[in-house]
């Protein structure tokens, strides 16, 4: 039943996004570090990844005999997937927990292939990790596996092999260090990617300048326009910690109080912009990241716990290694493991549901 639903999603021309969880969480996790890829429901064997802390023990999570069947009728195996269907990188930020996976896998990966990143992010991987000393430097200086490829807020990237546009925007993970935050366009939908960052509220704090810019702000002012024109199929967004810790403690991090209060911001920048566009947030998809698990805690029990008030009523998602998902404005469609499926039984079938009724509406449409 998954499969055919697939199946129509693609053929019939849904737009959104398919997003292969390879890793989700961050910390101890390293089986599991911040890594999503992501492919337009327009051209769904062609994928970038959103950070790449695990890539190849991810891509076997997913990569099996019933791994995406509606997009690989011969099944790949996971070194296929990453050579031949990854045609970029997206890294937010440097540290390893977003970039191991790819160093790790560079010496096998194919050539010609960019990493896309901020000024500082590239600084950073160029001079302290592809340097010779750290790793074998396969950036343009050396070896030219990989290209350098500068982000921008006003200017996007194109990726070669894909029908995506990319705009990255400065937030602070930790001021003075810099993440990012990437509008992904597929020419039809859009999808906002956050690495690792902190409030503005909180980071501000530490910049001397006395008048800062509010970097997240500006990154809400742009998702609002795209909002506007239900043009946005969901946001990654980062949530390290349960309540409690306090803010001097995040170190560029969020809880589930600063996700509900960014949340608010983007509400009321939406707002300001168009009075009558109450309720603009209901149903948009937000995808949970990088919680940080402790020995013996329940980091993600506490977290979705936190997160339920929901004032704007967005549909939170947290995504798992090995279950597959596309999303886009309004919609979310999950493809069930067979080790989920009893558990889930419920959730998925109320998903189902909902996506049987949709797809028989555009098929009434589409041949009636």
């Amino acid at each position: 039943m998954h499969n055919l639903l697939f199946s129509l999603f693609f053929t019939l021309g849904f737009c959104g996004y398919v997003v292969v969880p390879l890793g989700t969480g961050g910390g101890i996790t390293e089986g599991s570090l911040s890594s999503y890829a992501v492919a337009s429901t327009l051209q769904p064997t062609d994928f970038i990844l959103c950070d790449a802390g695990t890539v190849f023990s991810g891509a076997e999570e997913n990569l099996d005999e019933d791994f995406l069947p509606s997009l690989f009728p011969t099944p790949v195996t996971p070194w296929e997937f990453i050579k031949n269907h990854v045609h970029g990188y997206l890294v937010s930020h440097a540290h390893l927990d977003h970039l191991s996976g790819l160093i790790i896998n560079s010496v096998d990966d194919s050539s010609g292939k960019p990493i896309i990143g901020l000024e500082q992010t590239l600084d950073n991987i160029a001079e302290n990790i592809f340097n010779w000393k750290v790793w074998p430097d396969f950036g343009p200086s050396g070896l030219g596996k990989y290209s350098y490829v500068e982000g921008s807020s006003r200017e996007p990237v194109s990726i070669e092999g894909t029908p995506f546009s990319v705009l990255a925007f400065p937030v602070y993970h930790s001021y003075p260090y810099l993440s990012t935050a990437f509008f992904i366009n597929d020419g039809e939908e859009h999808l906002l990617y956050f690495g690792d960052f902190g409030p503005d509220e909180v980071e501000n704090k530490s910049v001397k300048d006395p008048d800062p810019t509010d970097l997240v702000s500006q990154v809400w002012e742009h998702a609002a326009m795209i909002i506007l024109r239900s043009k946005l199929a969901g946001i990654f967004i980062e949530c390290s910690y349960a309540n409690g810790v306090a803010d001097e403690s995040l170190f560029g991090h969020l809880t589930p109080k600063w996700v509900l209060a960014e949340l608010d911001n983007l509400n009321k920048l939406i707002l300001a912009i168009d009075p009558a566009a109450v309720n603009s947030l209901k149903g948009l998809n937000v995808m949970i990241t990088h919680i940080k698990p402790t020995p013996g805690g329940n980091e993600k029990t506490d977290i979705m716990s936190q997160l339920s008030s929901n004032p704007h009523q967005v549909n939170f998602i947290f995504p798992t290694q090995g279950v597959y998902f596309t999303v886009g404005p309004g919609t979310v469609e999950f493809e069930a493991e067979d080790k989920d499926e009893d558990e889930d039984k419920e959730g998925y079938g109320m998903l189902l549901s909902v996506s049987v009724v949709l797809l028989l509406s555009q098929l009434l449409v589409v041949f009636f």
